[in-house]
């Protein structure tokens, strides 16, 4: 069809629309959604559309049709003519273009064109405010500042010159809309929001705004850094005249891996604009600029949305305070329908017109596409038909990039399609999450987008590690051959000795010899390797088919039939092998069934101190076996035989020291396994022996394996007695496990390669030692030991991180560690440390959560996110509060609702909702506030009614019923706060019927509830002294314990008591005092005096300053400050009283 009949269709299709839109036949809304239709399908007209979607009657249509033909006939058959005379008459131009300009189609856009260019009188005619103004004199008043030195590029809208900035002697891009788009209000609105978006955008990769005027007429220009470069899409198509130049493939890479990380700057630039609420819309190849000197910006934010609260936030981190506009956004709405955005590159929501769910992800998408013509050399969509390109990108039928461009790295190709899945929730949570996946892929690392196999997986970690698989790779072969040699003599060797029994006993010999060196070399190379790989997580499944080959290899071993008591112990230590083969690979019932034929044959030599040895050790197996699968009994009575085996014969000859050390972790197995049942008396005999007997085996040359177990051994102790009620006596077991490990570490550190994992495992000794101490010392009141504790335990996990940097564990500990300093940071009021720690804790978990992809991560996530969200509502902060409130909620709840069976996804829930009931109510949105704990206290009820003896459980339900309780005295109805501050006070003296350590927390809890009741006469002065006063027995140097106390005594009246607690809780806090116990020594002070005091005043002031900078939000603290400012005004106006 010839341009001139295809701009003369779209001209009788939309003067068909818009007549049918004047006589109110259609709306707006359906005028678009039709034209949307034949856009897609242009060999239809738009009366069968309309009829077709049940809008428009066919009686309507023929009226239409006969009225079209009387206009036509009017307007010399123009149908040009003839729609501009209609629009002049009855609808606005700009209402026209206003509707259907943004749709992006070359046939529409043509013809409204040309009606404007038609009838620019009638359109100037339309706003009296509106002048065509003089070009003349237009740049005369421009040139005050900037002069044009000569065009450089024209868009859709607007035109960039370069010209000189008079009054800082520079070049700048000048942007001056276009003469033809003037006058138009739309077209000027957009204008101003690009450049307001733009300049309001300040960032590296987004170029800079150094001003915005107006002409003498009116019309709009901005100026901007004017970047020496080229775009994007220049370079893309250098680089692949380069690879057809048969350029060197270095010199190719090199070029590569430039350009993708120009690319990863773009990403970074848009997870900054939507951080502002700013969707770009067009990305695109062509709208991104790359400066000579390594400048990356992106430009022409002219399609640019800005979002209103609360939309597109999914996966988003909002950090910034949103762009504030003095464009009306109304102005530059977008309709409904409409397609904004470059066809070739704009997601499946933009192409169906549905702007209503852009968000993040529709640019998240462009950026894959922009991705993909880099990978590619092309866009993903070709067609000339723009109809035909908004269908295939709606259906997202396009070709993968290696389809193209075979030699594209699967990575990448994996990136690229999930940047451009069809379903927004199906591509990157956000734009710095596709960058991370690139910058992942760069440095050689796994990347989310793809799951990989063992040959990439293997293939990345042999590069990485050349000199170790090259000695693997010997190995293995040195194994097959001894492995395949060694099977064969031991057969002969039978033969032999049936055919020559002179031969016999050397023969024996020599099979016992060569039924060693198998098994010996099957455990140091194949069982050896699989524990190499165990330290690197990303080679599990290469691990698995490493233990496979030892699991055949010993099981033709097992099949040799020597009748000699050598050989016969080697036969059960093969069938022991294979039973702890098995456990790891969690076949049970196979490891049950080795573990049984090992004990069998080591029974038979009772004699034999080398198999009662193997015969504890295996028992000891056992046990391990049956704790895994929660079979407590049996796992108590099989580390019982194994102790009842080993113990008389180390009274005997405690030289004999592997029986003693083998008897020490076998005492150190059945203590923890005493201890997680709660049987804490037993725990403490089995953990007490074990530590005695490793502490006489260390007292000679001892090796790093009894130091190590002797650590451990304390270790658990400590636990054990901390549970007990005694802090001290555990401090010092904490102690003593950390100096045994640092002797270890100076004398191992400069050893040689085979101490390493030795040196490891001190190392993560020593550190879990430093964490358990730090949480003690906190509870102890001990803060500045405290945080030094978290420090020493951090940088041993990091440095383990870094050395075994594949390695899970590790990564858990460092981030654990970090997690739980971040919090003793928040309960001693250092917000801003505590927030800190949280974001590099939450980002940790993040990148965890995306390699493993377990539900372990998800939780501990939403953790931080829920514990940055109290951080924030403690800093004043509560809309953001109640944000990430919300975001941890709906990760909990998919957690829940998935996996019902584990009551700790419930609990954390129930928690993150009481703290958004917090925060809804200070926002005064009390309803939604009870709704909120009222989940919260149905779900810790029921969890409370299944786990009765978990006193965590009752402690976060008494909270709940607390701020509850809060809510309701604050809104006047006393009755339901009366019951939920009763049930709150029942749930904490359930669970602080003893003095212990674990449970003075609660001790106190209860104290303050009883002192801060805003209801006077619900206040239990009393137990709330009592309260105090045991927990400061277990823990004298607590300052919040004595702070409790120091309040009990001023709301009992004794003064001189209370000054005394609370100047104590000062000085422990060793310079640092804190708000509550400052106000509460202002009271006491001024009620001591009965008038006005210096000293009371003094601290009055350093409590507020103290709030003001930690604490800004805490309602509770902000009450105490309300009592403490009333009774000092009443000081002040009535002294004596």
């Amino acid at each position: 069809m010839a341009e001139s009949e295809k701009e003369a269709l779209a001209n009788l299709n939309l003067l068909f629309g818009v007549l049918a839109l004047k006589m109110d036949f259609i709306d707006q809304d359906q005028l678009v959604q039709s034209m949307n239709a034949w856009v897609l399908e242009k060999s239809r007209s738009l009366s069968d559309i309309l009829v077709e979607q049940g809008t428009l009657s066919k009686s309507r249509v023929a009226v239409l049709e006969a009225l079209i033909e009387e206009h036509l006939k009017e307007h010399q058959n123009d149908p040009e003519r003839s729609l501009g005379a209609v629009t002049s008459v009855t609808m606005s131009l700009q209402d026209v273009r206003q509707a259907l300009g943004n749709m992006g189609d070359a046939d529409i856009q043509q013809s409204l064109t040309g009606v404007t260019a038609a009838f620019e009188p009638q359109m100037a005619s339309e706003d009296a405010t509106q002048t065509q103004g003089d070009p003349s004199g237009a740049q005369a008043a421009a040139s005050q500042r900037f002069r044009v030195l000569r065009p450089h590029a024209k868009g859709g809208l607007g035109q960039v010159s370069v010209a000189q900035d008079q009054e800082l002697n520079r070049e700048v891009a000048l942007k001056e809309i276009q003469p033809r788009f003037a006058d138009d209000q739309m077209s000027r609105g957009r204008f101003l929001l690009e450049a307001e978006i733009t300049g309001g955008l300040e960032h590296p990769g987004i170029v800079p705004v150094y001003g915005l005027g107006s002409y003498r007429d009116g019309r709009p220009y901005y100026a901007m850094r004017f970047i020496r470069g080229d775009d994007f899409k220049s370079a893309i198509r250098r680089y692949y005249e380069g690879v057809e130049a048969k350029k060197s493939p270095g010199e190719l890479t090199l070029d590569f891996r430039k350009l993708l990380r120009r690319f990863v700057d773009v990403c970074f630039a848009m997870e900054y604009a939507h951080s502002r609420r700013v969707l770009h819309r067009d990305i695109k190849p062509g709208n991104i600029m790359l400066g000579k000197y390594g400048e990356t910006m992106v430009v022409d934010w002219g399609m640019a949305k800005l979002l209103d609260t609360g939309e597109g936030e999914s996966g988003v981190d909002f950090d910034h305070a949103p762009i504030a506009l003095s464009t009306s956004r109304d102005v530059v709405a977008t309709s409904m329908g409409s397609t904004v955005g470059t066809p070739p590159y704009m997601s499946p929501e933009q192409a169906a017109g549905r702007l209503d769910q852009l968000g993040p992800g529709s640019d998240v998408y462009s950026l894959g596409a922009t991705l993909y013509h880099f990978l590619t050399g092309q866009a993903p969509f070709r067609d000339r038909d723009i109809g035909s390109v908004l269908n295939r990108v709606k259906q997202g039928d396009f070709e993968p990039p290696r389809k193209l461009v075979p030699s594209v790295p699967k990575p990448l190709e994996a990136i690229c399609l999930k940047a451009m899945a069809r379903k927004p929730d199906d591509r990157y949570r956000s734009a710095g999450a596709l960058a991370e996946d690139i910058e992942h892929w760069l440095a050689d690392e796994p990347v989310s987008a793809l799951q990989e196999s063992l040959f990439q997986r293997t293939a990345r970690w042999l590069r990485r590690h050349k000199t170790w698989t090259q000695a693997i790779a010997v190995s293995l072969v040195l194994i097959t051959l001894v492995s395949a040699i060694a099977v064969v003599l031991v057969s002969n060797s039978l033969k032999k000795e049936q055919i020559a029994k002179e031969e016999a006993q050397t023969q024996r010999d020599f099979a016992f010899r060569r039924f060693q060196e198998t098994r010996n070399a099957i455990n140091e190379w194949v069982i050896g390797g699989a524990d190499a790989f165990d330290q690197h997580w990303l080679f599990q499944d290469y691990r698995r088919e490493f233990l496979e080959k030892a699991v055949k290899a010993l099981e033709v071993l097992a099949e040799q039939r020597l009748d000699v008591e050598g050989v016969q112990i080697d036969r059960g230590r093969v069938f022991k092998d294979l039973g702890n083969l098995h456990r790891l690979a969690g076949h049970f019932d196979e490891s049950r069934q080795k573990y049984q034929e090992a004990i069998r044959i080591f029974e038979k030599h009772p004699d034999s101190v080398e198999a009662q040895l193997e015969l504890a050790q295996v028992h000891t197996q056992r046990g391990l076996f049956f704790a895994e699968k929660n079979e407590r009994d049996q796992a108590e009575s099989s580390y019982q035989i194994a102790i009842d085996i080993l113990e008389p014969r180390v009274t005997e000859d405690l030289e004999q020291t592997a029986l003693a050390v083998t008897l020490g972790e076998t005492l150190l197995n059945l203590g923890n396994l005493y201890r997680d049942n709660g049987d804490y008396s037993s725990a403490t005999d089995a953990l007490q022996r074990s530590v005695d007997l490793l502490d006489r085996l260390t007292t000679g040359q001892s090796a790093g394996r009894y130091v190590i177990a002797l650590s451990k051994a304390s270790l658990a102790l400590g636990k054990t007695v901390y549970d007990q009620g005694h802090p001290q006596k555990a401090l010092q077991l904490y102690d003593r496990s950390i100096e045994h490990c640092a002797q270890l570490l100076q004398t191992t550190v400069s050893e040689t390669r085979e101490k390493e994992f030795e040196n490891l495992d001190t190392r993560e000794v020593l550190a879990a030692a430093s964490m358990l101490r730090a949480s003690l010392l906190g509870k102890l009141g001990k803060y500045k030991e405290q945080f030094e504790a978290y420090d020493l335990a951090l940088r041993s996990f990091e440095q383990l991180s870094a050395t075994r940097r594949h390695e899970r564990r590790y990564h858990d500990s460092t981030v654990g560690t970090r997690y739980n300093r971040a919090m003793a940071f928040y309960r001693i009021g250092e917000t801003s440390k505590a927030e800190a720690d949280l974001r590099q804790a939450l980002e940790h978990f993040q990148r965890l959560e995306s390699i493993f992809e377990v539900d372990v991560y998800v939780e501990h996530k939403a953790t931080a996110i829920d514990d940055t969200g109290r951080v924030f509502s403690d800093q004043g902060k509560d809309p953001e509060a109640a944000q990430v409130h919300r975001r941890a909620i709906e990760f909990l709840s998919v957690l829940a609702q998935e996996n019902p069976e584990v009551f700790r996804y419930r609990e954390r829930l129930a928690v993150s909702r009481s703290n958004l009931g917090r925060v809804l109510h200070k926002l005064d949105e009390d309803l939604e506030a009870v709704e909120q704990f009222s989940e919260a206290v149905k779900s810790l009820e029921e969890i409370v009614e299944q786990k009765p003896e978990v006193h965590r459980i009752h402690d976060e339900l008494a909270t709940v019923y607390q701020h509850l309780s809060l809510l309701y005295f604050d809104r006047g109805e006393k009755e339901p706060g009366r019951l939920a501050f009763e049930k709150a006070r029942r749930n904490w003296e359930l669970v602080t019927s003893s003095e212990n350590v674990a449970s003075i927390n609660y001790l106190n809890n209860l104290a303050l509830l009883l002192l801060h009741c805003p209801v006077p006469e619900l206040r239990d002065i009393r137990l709330a002294k009592e309260s105090a006063q045991r927990a400061i027995r277990v823990a004298p140097e607590n300052s919040f314990y004595c702070t409790s106390l120091g309040i009990a005594e001023y709301r009992e009246g004794n003064w001189t008591q209370a000054v005394e607690w609370l100047q104590k809780a000062v000085q422990l806090q060793s310079g640092q005092a804190m708000a509550p116990e400052q106000f509460f020594l202002a009271m006491t002070l001024w009620q001591q005096s009965a008038g006005p005091n210096d000293e009371a005043d003094q601290y009055f002031d350093a409590a507020v300053e103290w709030m003001q900078s930690h604490r800004p939000g805490n309602r509770q603290l902000q009450r105490i400050y309300e009592e403490a400012k009333q009774l000092r005004e009443t000081r002040k106006t009535s002294p004596g009283t």
